[in-house]
Parts: structure tokens; C-alpha cells; sequence
């Protein structure tokens, strides 16, 4: 990214990442979050302390008691019994999980660096609850600056008194470390205790905790692990970059994501594919300035338009062979589910329709769904409108532009050599073969259009798996095929054939038949 650029980032990037690292610093809210930007990387939402905000000095223990695994559901444990080290804890019975009980287990950890609770908590861990015991010896009564972060809720007890917790938003920045977050711990002179209820979530089971000794480490920590990341780069010709709508923002899913699948919609006439509701809670994308941006987080969306649309990308491959949109409702009273219909229209340059789709089951979070490239928006400009009837008269209706761009140029049928080298000079009747090609952008399409011939040109048995794909629903990047051949002693050569007009012979079902002990025995042939 060049320097005065903002938003020009991929939109499928965005579901796994908030923002990068770079040069240029501003403070957009106290302790938490400040947005850097440089060129060649996103933005990324850093969380950090100022050094005249660290509060304390104490010697942070090396050894942490845990108590696990509980069910989310558990009562939490009295203060009591909250600012000591017990022996045990016993969580009653709930509706949603029987009575527990958990010795205490210590374990060593380092200092400020994150420790994984998955073992402890046992497969699978997510949304099992651990709690966490510290004895903090403190050498006078101060006040402790506290760095913090769970994958992916928590709640933090200092002598008994609950002073933080992440329970209505999570850790908000990945990854783990003490410097997402920072809280004020008030601690007398002698043995203190802090008590931490940790709540899993889905990717890992991971807690740090540290004091002032250990914010240096981790941000020399955090300084290395980017460095050695070459993160988000972006084509080399501005014209191939695929940028935000230049409105007010541009939309992201959440962090835990939408299960986008693979369709039978024929994309090239313009159908409509994948549609779902959005998750209740979203992100989008706020530009400050020219140079900054910062990415927010909510639980509700209201707009003042009736009807609001953003399109992931303004530009598009020919090859996608799609548009992903988000289209939100907004009822005149809050809270109100959306009724009627909502109409979807692609057009054209000239503003010609060139598909329809109505749907009817609309969602208070907004709706996802992807439209198709007819043959029309072929290296052209396009336009989708949404119409919305709540009782068949219009009441709000938007409308995105994008472009399509034109396709590649690139053989679409050709022959991939395959070369079994056989240095050993082995001789095997159909030794078993596994092979990844790759091929380029808008060359193969369905799996089915490719052969595997043998030097004469004689088909052979082949499988194929799809392991990669250009975007949802376009073309085949990595294609994982399987066959066996026949070795002599020499190298062989066999050719992978692909192009619209092959198709491959169809191969006889494994024969299957009982045995006498009942269970199925296969012939392959």
C-alpha cells in the first residue's frame, strides 16, 4: 500500500485479520487500540499501555493452580472462597451440567507468555471453564498494572474483588498476549490473591498473565513475530487491487465466520448463491482520515436508509465468476423483524436488467448472499440494486456499481506432463501415484473436464480432488489426482489432459458382497 492509501485491502482478508503494523501511529482510544499504517501492509490494531500508565513493581510468580474442568453454566465460587488457594472447588449441579469437582493442579509457566489450558481442560475444550490461582507478593500496598489475554473470555478476582473481565466482547485481538489487555489491581502489603475464571473458545485454550516486569519481553515478542510475517501483499499494478466501495465503510464477518458453500447455481447466468442471515455480531470498517482507519465492532446495526448495500469488492476477477453483497433492512422501530420482500436486481452498464431474484426471508442482522457474472459484465461495468416491498410498495431501495474485469488470458484446454522418474528402477504392477497440479487462473473448472492418458494416448484410471480454488466458485488452483502405473525398471511419463471438451470414462462401482462374519468385502478389480 502506498503511503496516503487507506482500504485497499482484500475482503476475505478481513474475516481473519483486524489490522498490521507499520510507521505511522494514532491514538484512537485510551490504553487499548492505536491504528499504524505503512506501506506494502494493512493496518493492525495494536493494544498497548504508556510507559507513565504502568503502575507497580513485584517479582510475577512462576507457578499458576488451576482448577478444571467446569461447565460454562457453573455457578461462579463464593468471594471467599475466591481470595485463597483452595484445595478444591465444587460447582453444583445445573440444568445444563451435573455437579463438579476439581483438585488443585499446579503447573510452571513462564512468566508474561501464553500457556495453552487445552489438556487440562480436555477434548474438546471450547467453552469449558478453567479457574486460575496466583499468590502475588507484594512488598508494600500499591497499585498493580496487570496485562492480560484469553483465548477467549474471562473474569479476574483480586483478593476477592472481581476488578476486569472480557465476557461481553472476548479478547477482541488475537494473538494471546499480556499486552491486549491491562486493568488496575489493588494490592496490599504481603500475600495477595488473584483468581482468574477462564472461559475456552474455539481455536485455542490460551491465558497470559504478567505484570510491569514482563510488558518489555512481549512487546520485543510481538516486535519479532511480525518480522518475520510478510503479511497481505497486495499485487504489484494498483489496477489489480481489489479495494473497498469508497463509501463510509466497507464490511466484514465476524470473527468466528459464515459457512460460505459450494453451489449448483449456474453463476454464469446470473443466479443467486449462498444465501444466509449475518451472524448477530459485526465488524465494519471506519475511515479516519487519509492515512487512518479503524475497525468497529457491534452487536446491532441500524441505518438511517431503509435499505443499505456494500459489495466486498468494486472490482472483480471475470474468473470469481461472482459479487458477494450484505444487504441490511431497517424496520422503522427498532427491534422489529423485517417483513415483505426484498427484490435483487443485476444490471448492466446501460442499467438493463440482466437477472431477478426476490427474497422473502429476511433477518434483522442482514442478509449474504453472492450473485453471478452473466455473460454481459464480461470486462464491463455492472450495478446491483436491492428493492425493498415490506407490504409490496416500495419503501427503500440501494444500489452498488463494480467492475468486472476482463478474463485472462490463458489456454483453457492443454496437457500436463506427469514424470514418475523411477531412480531405483523398480519394477511394480500398479505402484499407487499422488500428485498435485497446479494450474493457472481461469484454465479448468470442473474437475470432471481432465484424463490421465499414457504415452500411446490410452485413458487410465484416475481420481481427482479439488484442494484449491482461485475464489469460492471459480476456477481449480490445485488438483489432487491419484492413479496407479505400471514401472519396468524405467522412468515413466503419463499426461493429465484438461480442457471444456474432455471427459473422462466412467469407471465400473466397487463390487461389494457380505461375509460370513457380516462384513462387507471390496473388489476394486
Amino acid at each position: 500500500m502506498r503511503n496516503g492509501e487507506t482500504g485497499f485491502i482484500e475482503y476475505s482478508q478481513l474475516f481473519c485479520y483486524r489490522f498490521y503494523e507499520g510507521k505511522r501511529m494514532k491514538l484512537l482510544k485510551k490504553k487499548r487500540h492505536v491504528v499504524l499504517c505503512c506501506p506494502g501492509v494493512m493496518f493492525l490494531c495494536l493494544s498497548i499501555t504508556a510507559a507513565d500508565e504502568i503502575k507497580g513493581r513485584i517479582d510475577w510468580p512462576e507457578e499458576w493452580t488451576v482448577f478444571a474442568p467446569f461447565d460454562r453454566s457453573h455457578p461462579v465460587p463464593d468471594a471467599e472462597i475466591l481470595r485463597s488457594i483452595p484445595g478444591t472447588i465444587h460447582a453444583s449441579e445445573t440444568a445444563d451440567a451435573p455437579a463438579q469437582a476439581a483438585e488443585a493442579r499446579r503447573i510452571e509457566v513462564e512468566p508474561g507468555e501464553p500457556f495453552d489450558l487445552a489438556e487440562i481442560l480436555g477434548d474438546p475444550f471450547t467453552r469449558k471453564v478453567a479457574y486460575v490461582f496466583l499468590e502475588l507478593d507484594s512488598p508494600r500496598d500499591q497499585t498493580l498494572t496487570v496485562g492480560t489475554g484469553g483465548d477467549w473470555w474471562l473474569q479476574v478476582w483480586v483478593n476477592g474483588r472481581e476488578v476486569f473481565d472480557t465476557l461481553d466482547q472476548g479478547n477482541e485481538v488475537s494473538p494471546v498476549s499480556i499486552l491486549n489487555h491491562q486493568f488496575e489491581a489493588p494490592l496490599k502489603e504481603g500475600t495477595n490473591v488473584l483468581a482468574v475464571r477462564f472461559i475456552a473458545g474455539a481455536a485455542t485454550a490460551e491465558l497470559a498473565l504478567g505484570g510491569p516486569g514482563e510488558f518489555p519481553a512481549a512487546e520485543k515478542r510481538k516486535a519479532a513475530r511480525l518480522a518475520e510475517r510478510e503479511l497481505n501483499i497486495f499485487p504489484e499494478r494498483f489496477e489489480d487491487r481489489l479495494r473497498f466501495p469508497v463509501e463510509d465503510q466497507a464490511l466484514a464477518m465476524v470473527r468466528r465466520g459464515m459457512e460460505l458453500p459450494r453451489t449448483d447455481a449456474d453463476l454464469w447466468r446470473g443466479e443467486l448463491a449462498g444465501l444466509q442471515p449475518m451472524p448477530e455480531r459485526q465488524m465494519y470498517f471506519r475511515e479516519i482520515s487519509e492515512t487512518q482507519a479503524e475497525l468497529l465492532d457491534i452487536t446491532s446495526r441500524r441505518f438511517d436508509d431503509p435499505v443499505t448495500i456494500r459489495l466486498s469488492k468494486s472490482r472483480y476477477p471475470w474468473e470469481d465468476r461472482h459479487l458477494d453483497a450484505i444487504v441490511w433492512t431497517t424496520p422503522p422501530e427498532e427491534g422489529r423483524r423485517p417483513r415483505g420482500a426484498l427484490e435483487v436486481i443485476l444490471k448492466d452498464a446501460d442499467g438493463a436488467a440482466l437477472a431477478r431474484h426476490e427474497i422473502s426471508d429476511l433477518s434483522p442482522n442482514g442478509l449474504f448472499f453472492s450473485v453471478g457474472f452473466p455473460e454481459a459484465l464480461r470486462g464491463s461495468t455492472g450495478s446491483l440494486e436491492v428493492v425493498w416491498r415490506p407490504a409490496g410498495s416500495v419503501v427503500g431501495r440501494a444500489e452498488e456499481t463494480f467492475q468486472v474485469k476482463p478474463p485472462v488470458d490463458v489456454d483453457r484446454s492443454g496437457r500436463v506432463p506427469l514424470r514418475v522418474l523411477n531412480e531405483p528402477g523398480a519394477t511394480i504392477d500398479n505402484a499407487p501415484m499422488t500428485v498435485g497440479v497446479p494450474f493457472p487462473l481461469g484454465a479448468l473448472y470442473d474437475e470432471t473436464n481432465v484424463r490421465l492418458v499414457d504415452e500411446e494416448g490410452a485413458e487410465m484410471p484416475l481420481q481427482t480432488r479439488v484442494t484449491g480454488k482461485w475464489s469460492r466458485f471459480g476456477p481449480v488452483k490445485w488438483l489432487l489426482c491419484d492413479f496407479t502405473v505400471d514401472l519396468d525398471g524405467e522412468p515413466r511419463v503419463v499426461y493429465l489432459e484438461y480442457g471444456p471438451d474432455v471427459r473422462r470414462a466412467e469407471q465400473p462401482d466397487i463390487a461389494a458382497r457380505d461375509l460370513a462374519a457380516g462384513f462387507p468385502a471390496l473388489d476394486a478389480g
